[in-house]
């Protein structure tokens, strides 16, 4: 004859609402975290323009290879800056201020330039619009941007959000091996 395991329910209740516990205890420093990785955004220096143009073409690559997955071509981009060749976070998040920075720059020259877009259309092209590269950038920076077709500018890729937050992940995710490394020394 074999015993039938019959598990204690108050133990079961007691795990769940320990699981609880520490899941509210996970997001709070997760929010902490992300807070952390603003200020350091927010606080680094931009990057040269060279450097930044020719990110952005590894950028652009990216977000070819990725068919306009923006997370995706965000992920494979950063992964080099944080742990591949580049091996510099912080080169990263020069990069990402850098990028909202020169986002900021085109509002007003756009503005004036390109119709027929709502607020959040406008917004989508403004999101966008460095993956074009330095040469239009510039063009546009001074009013001399060619056409306004919403064909030539089309898509919600959220490129400064997504930097953004998969450059959190990967921040965390570096910080962790860091201190995981320096325990096992």
């Amino acid at each position: 004859m074999t015993a039938t395991y019959v598990p204690d329910m108050s133990m079961i209740e007691q795990m769940e609402k320990t699981v609880g516990t520490l899941q509210g205890e996970i997001s709070e420093r997760i929010s902490k975290v992300e807070k952390l990785v603003d200020k350091l955004i927010e606080g680094s220096a931009l990057m040269g323009d060279d450097d930044f143009w020719a990110a952005i073409k590894d950028l652009a690559k990216e977000v070819k290879y990725a068919k306009d997955n923006t997370k995706l071509a965000c992920d494979r981009f950063l992964h080099e800056y944080i742990f591949g060749r580049k091996n510099d976070p912080y080169a990263a998040m020069r990069f990402i201020r850098t990028y909202e920075n020169k986002v900021s720059a085109i509002y007003k020259p756009l503005f004036d330039t390109i119709d027929g877009f709502g607020d959040d259309g406008y917004g989508d092209i403004l999101d966008s619009f460095p993956l074009f590269g330095r040469e239009r950038y510039e063009k546009a920076l001074k009013g001399e941007i060619e056409g306004s077709s919403k064909d030539q500018y089309q898509g919600e890729n959220y490129m400064r959000m997504s930097l953004e937050d998969v450059f959190k992940k990967k921040f965390a995710i570096a910080c962790w091996y860091e201190v995981r490394d320096s325990e096992e020394d």
